[in-house]
């Protein structure tokens, strides 16, 4: 083929370009934008407000070299594949690749794969299809909305609370919530409640339980003591009458595969992952990765997705090896579950092959991608299969006008269980049934009073707040990680552990954000402008949805201009100057606020702004300061004292501390001790990693500059298993 005849690919991670090289080999040249090329400017609003929102996209200053050499590489092709990710975002890139690179119609077309395997990728070639302008308009007008949100009230947060502060459509309501639940928890009445549960025996003289309910009955809770002495007084030498035994059949359906909130989800639970790990991960997974003999190989489909739709090959695949592997009877034809603003033309996240069981890849994988794979292929074939069956005993009674219940379960088929663990139900017996009498009376042979305090609402994980949004319709799958983490970064919350907990400046936002911003931190106007950004299809939608926006919002930018000093005076101070005695005034630097001489610039008196309610802030910022999160003991000595080393971890990942720290500033990279020594001075060695991953065996003494991929007398595997840094 000549070099004017060439055909050119451009996807977004150059991490595709392997997978897709081995697929479709040297009849394209494929390259890699590395994501967005470009964007509105970082300096100024970049938004024709008065031109109907006309945007001015430009291309990013890291990308320059990057798009002059793609410029060269497909200024003679014959054809432009563009092929960024399957969603709104990707058909965006796509649409500013072709703007970027001045591609004619006809001289590109678009092609995108939900899963990189031979025959997904061959079959999208051979039907490509021009860009798409719905999905671009409406990835534009979310661009142009969050862009105005940020950029139009990040300056009034500076002026009256400090410097870096930023909201955003979906950010400051995730923040919200953080913050309610919070409050929530502090205001909670912890209240003392006691229940009631009775023990009797059945005709083969088997001890049973039964919880005193209501009517409906739902276990009953007595608040007040004296009135559950009372019941406890009633019921002494009382007997059971049993008023019904109702035996039925139970089942639990099998579950449906992961989309990207489910995933995140599980995989927290599960395996403690964050979400920005598991994404990570996910995005390895499907981009591809060496499968030995197979080479690079995509081994899940797109993980971005809120749709539960399987392709009807996956459904025959999971179908043939269900049946193979357990019989015909734990197989159950799939029927997708519709989810309101989902893009159907997605299908869930499944494995690219059913038939690729993870134990016979996990030599191949490190043990978090084996991890994770793990759990979308049990996720996704007990999706296909059978329901669990239950053989359910109910038993209803009453003793002394009080009600009592049971209910006695009994598992019947596993159906999808031989692949996926379920929490039981707190109400659940797995036992074998009582064998009783309707109608019949029993003696109670115990009456225990069981103490409970009223518990408030759990704080937010990673994973549920994203649970909590999909519920509110807030957000898309794209969007819940870079959310939540950017929480994180802007020290809105702090995590620890896995709760997520706000921080003083995050509250303080929030209260802002609610007085004068009220919808954009809104549950259901935030939800309805998510799903009328779908319902974008054409420019004329886009400058309409804009508009009707604006107008509100403007006049709350104006109250809130013309009102913004109350803020700093609500927070003003009784402390006086130590210089001069004068008082002082609230300020704001962009390091924050402070206290300054109301006579300034006559006198120059300052105090750091510093009360108990800004203690947890600034015990955090002290923390953050440090880069210090994590402590836990390590094996390797200091290399200057000789002191035991701590495992530390800094925005940058985990490293080494001396454990006398501030007293020694020894640190060294993140490592394992080792029993060899260094064969070039005696010194000590660790197994540590390098900037890409690849393991290598370091000598701690600062004077000696011994390093090595492999060591005589160690024969271990030195695949990557090290976590992905936070």
């Amino acid at each position: 083929m000549s070099e004017s005849k060439k055909k050119v690919m451009i996807v977004e991670s150059p991490s595709k370009t392997k997978t897709l090289s081995k697929i479709l080999g040297k009849s394209l040249k494929i390259l890699a934008s590395k994501g967005h090329v470009r964007d509105l400017p970082k300096t100024r609003l970049g938004i024709d407000i008065d031109n109907n929102f006309e945007p001015t996209f430009r291309i990013m200053k890291e990308k320059s070299k990057l798009i002059e050499d793609l410029r060269k590489e497909v200024k003679d092709a014959k054809i432009v594949y563009l092929a960024p990710d399957p969603d709104r975002e990707g058909e965006a890139i796509a649409w500013h690749l072709k703007e970027v690179l001045n591609l004619k119609d006809g001289q590109y077309k678009r092609v995108y794969f939900n899963e990189i395997t031979e025959k997904a990728v061959k079959e999208a070639m051979k039907q490509p299809r021009d860009l798409d302008t719905k999905l671009i308009e409406a990835q534009k007008a979310r661009r142009i909305l969050d862009r105005i949100i940020g950029y139009k009230i990040s300056p009034f947060l500076w002026k009256t609370l400090q410097r870096g502060l930023s909201a955003g459509r979906v950010q400051s309501v995730a923040l919200r919530m953080v913050v309610e639940r919070e409050r929530e928890i502090r205001n909670f009445e912890i209240k003392k409640y006691y229940t009631f549960q009775i023990k009797c025996l059945d005709d083969n003289n088997k001890e049973f339980t039964l919880k005193l309910c209501d009517k409906k009955y739902n276990p009953v809770k007595f608040f007040d003591e004296n009135e559950a002495e009372e019941v406890l007084k009633r019921l002494d030498g009382a007997k059971l009458a049993i008023k019904s035994l109702e035996t039925k059949e139970k089942k639990k359906s099998s579950p449906f595969p992961f989309i990207t909130s489910t995933l995140q989800q599980e995989a927290q639970k599960k395996h403690g992952f964050s979400l920005k790990k598991t994404m990570k991960l996910a995005q390895s997974l499907y981009e591809g990765l060496q499968i030995g003999p197979e080479g690079s190989t995509g081994l899940i489909t797109y993980m971005r997705t809120d749709s539960f739709n399987v392709s009807l090959e996956a459904q025959e695949s999971a179908k043939e090896l269900i049946i193979k592997l357990f019989g015909e009877d734990f197989y159950k034809k799939y029927y997708p579950k519709k989810n309101k603003g989902s893009q159907e033309a997605h299908e869930a996240i499944r494995p690219t092959s059913v038939f690729r069981l993870p134990d016979e890849i996990k030599q191949y994988l490190g043990k978090e991608y084996y991890l994770l794979y793990d759990l979308i292929w049990k996720r996704f074939m007990a999706s296909q299969m059978a329901n669990a069956i239950y053989d359910s005993l109910e038993i209803k009674g009453e003793a002394k006008n009080y009600n009592f219940f049971a209910r006695f379960l009994n598992l019947k088929f596993p159906g999808y269980m031989v692949l996926w663990d379920e929490e039981k139900e707190t109400e659940e017996n797995d036992e074998v049934f009582p064998k009783l009498t309707e109608g019949k009376l029993y003696e109670i042979i115990s009456i225990d009073k069981i103490e409970g305090f009223l518990s408030p609402p759990p704080r937010y994980t990673e994973a549920t707040l994203v649970k909590r949004l999909e519920e509110l319709g807030i957000g898309r799958p794209s969007t819940y990680a870079p959310t939540i983490i950017t929480l994180q970064e802007r020290n809105y919350v702090r995590k620890e552990g896995k709760i997520l907990i706000p921080t003083k400046i995050g509250e303080e936002v929030t209260d802002i954000l609610i007085k004068y911003f009220p919808n954009i931190v809104d549950y259901e106007f935030t939800a309805k402008m998510e799903s009328d950004l779908d319902k974008v299809f054409n420019e004329e939608d886009r400058v309409k949805l804009l508009k009707n926006f604006y107008q509100p919002f403007e006049m709350s930018l104006h109250n809130f201009e013309e009102t913004s000093s109350e803020v700093l005076s609500s927070l003003a101070s009784e402390k006086k100057c130590p210089i001069c005695g004068s008082d002082m005034k609230l300020r704001i630097s962009k390091f924050g606020r402070f206290y300054s001489c109301s006579r300034y610039p006559e006198c120059k008196g300052k105090l750091p702004f510093e009360d108990s309610s800004n203690s947890e802030q600034n015990s955090n910022e002290e923390s953050l300061k440090k880069n210090e999160i994590d402590v836990k003991e390590s094996d390797v000595e200091c290399p200057i004292c000789g002191s035991k080393m701590v495992e530390k971890r800094s925005k940058f990942g985990k490293f080494l501390a001396c454990s006398r720290y501030p007293e020694c500033k020894g640190t060294l990279p993140y490592g394992k001790k080792v029993e060899q020594r260094c064969p070039k001075c005696g010194g000590q060695l660790i197994r540590t990693f390098s900037k890409k991953g690849k393991p290598y065996y370091k000598c701690v003494n600062k004077d000696c500059d011994f390093y090595s991929f492999k060591l005589p007398g160690i024969s271990e595997n030195l695949k990557v298993e090290e976590p992905i840094k936070e």
